[in-house]
């Protein structure tokens, strides 16, 4: 029973024993890491043109991924990335291309046993853009990734899509993304769609790096960052995949890479195939995107047509990102506003409406005017070419100045009261006797002697 128990306990001892794990490797300092790095790339270029193939043994990982530069390029092994080289490379048949390197810079990760890097290069008179992966453990670095693109002129690009004659690089790949990568992976695809996701963190890193399709089209730093992502907005510019999601972490699990060939669309272009290749960085613990590379192939007319049906379907443009430097100045301005006498506080006063005249049509005659009535001119009391009549007693004409005033009736204070006839034209009573009588007023001479004469 004693030894049964024993073999129970060594037997649970031994399930719940881990295997052997690799001691974790001590930091590096970044500028050893990117010289190692950095040698790493110039010894791949120096062999390549000596026609050296057997040296690059060593400077390849087993299962490095080669994406590019033409359609049909693509190698998942250093077997078989040796031998598609020597297509290119052979000493014995003369063909040592020459690799003269513009622009290298090279990027160790947190703890620097992994890098990244990018590069413009002359191969024969054939203008590449190259983006690598890389992982180092003890002085000794090996290329994990690399994609290769030809970078042609704009309007080449241009005038060889109109023949679908545009191609992803390495359009072939069939090899799926590694575990390891999946949360790359799914950042990745997310920001093919909505391009906001990419451009929040490669805006972010002053490092990130973004290299396009056609010649020149390298974007670094903040601020050029920055304004590429606005004008991408601007174009309303999504993509969506076009084949395989490959990609995997380097061996210290600090960088990712992930590539596919995409399709991607923006207002007022033709869609564009093409293959991209990102770059991840893990910061804690999650996955941030630092690189993006986009390449095209230009291969015979019509190679492009199965590519058309991955177009992405049109949507409503994404709204800008808030711009802080922008105020709301309507706000400020109606808290301006003064509030009328005796109103409440809570109270806003109406808005007073305007009303617009409506133009008119320019087709349409401008309506007619309406005569302005002419004002009587003012006569000159003083003038005497042209007086002023009126009809005075008789029906005779008479001057403004001997128009009698009108006279009222007054009822007769006593029964000697002068009584009118209706019948009779109406005239002044006699001049009565008694004192009692009214006084009679004296009628003014007419000015012509044509008018009527009145007999007392």
């Amino acid at each position: 029973m004693r030894l049964v128990g024993l073999v129970a306990v060594a037997a649970c001892a031994g399930g719940t024993k881990a295997g052997p794990v690799a001691p974790k490797e001590a930091a590096v300092d970044s500028q050893t890491a990117q010289k190692g790095a950095k040698d790493l790339v110039d010894e791949i270029y120096e062999d390549i043109g000596h026609a050296n193939t057997d040296s690059l043994q060593a400077l390849l990982d087993t299962k490095v991924m080669v994406l590019g530069p033409r359609r049909t390029d693509a190698v998942a092994t250093r077997a078989d990335a040796i031998l598609a080289l020597g297509k290119y490379v052979d000493a014995k048949k003369k063909l040592q291309p020459r690799l003269k390197s513009a622009a290298l810079g090279v990027f160790p990760s947190e703890g620097g046993h992994s890098a990244w890097g990018y590069d413009h290069l002359d191969a024969n008179g054939e203008q590449w853009a190259a983006m690598v992966v890389m992982s180092g453990s003890n002085d000794l670095w090996s290329v994990d990734a690399v994609a290769l693109g030809e970078t042609p002129p704009l309007a080449k690009v241009k005038a060889e899509l109109k023949k679908d004659a545009v191609v992803p690089p390495a359009a072939g790949v069939t090899v799926k993304a590694d575990p390891s990568a999946a949360a790359a992976v799914e950042k990745f695809t997310k920001g093919l769609a909505d391009q906001h996701a990419w451009a929040t963190e490669l805006e972010g890193n002053e490092l990130a790096v973004v290299i396009g399709p056609s010649a020149g089209e390298v974007t670094h730093g903040k601020k050029d960052m920055k304004a590429l992502w606005k004008k991408r907005f601007k174009a309303n510019v999504r993509a969506v995949l076009a084949g395989e999601v490959s990609g995997a972490a380097t061996r210290d699990g600090m960088l990712a890479w992930v590539s596919a060939p995409i399709m991607r669309a923006e207002e007022g272009e033709e869609p564009l195939p093409l293959r991209a290749f990102a770059v991840f960085a893990r910061a804690g613990g999650a996955w941030t995107m630092i690189a993006l590379q986009e390449s095209v192939a230009l291969d015979a007319p019509g190679a492009g047509v199965p590519f058309k049906k991955f177009v992405p379907p049109a949507v409503a443009p994404p709204p800008p990102p808030p711009d802080d430097k922008k105020v709301d100045k309507t706000a400020d301005k109606k808290a301006k506003k003064k509030k009328k006498p005796g109103a409440d506080e809570d109270e806003v006063a109406p808005k007073k409406v305007v009303k617009k005249k409506k133009a008119a049509p320019e087709d349409d005659p401008p309506p007619e005017e309406k005569p302005k009535k002419k004002k009587k001119p003012v006569e000159d009391a003083g003038a005497d070419d042209k007086p002023k009549k009126r009809r005075g007693f008789g029906g005779a004409d008479a001057d403004d100045g001997d128009v009698p005033k009108k006279r009222t009736k007054k009822k007769a204070a006593d029964d000697d009261a002068v009584t009118v006839d209706d019948d009779a034209p109406k005239k002044k009573a006699a001049e009565s006797d008694d004192d009692d009588a009214p006084k009679k007023k004296k009628k003014k001479k007419p000015a012509d002697d044509d008018d009527v004469k009145i007999s007392d």
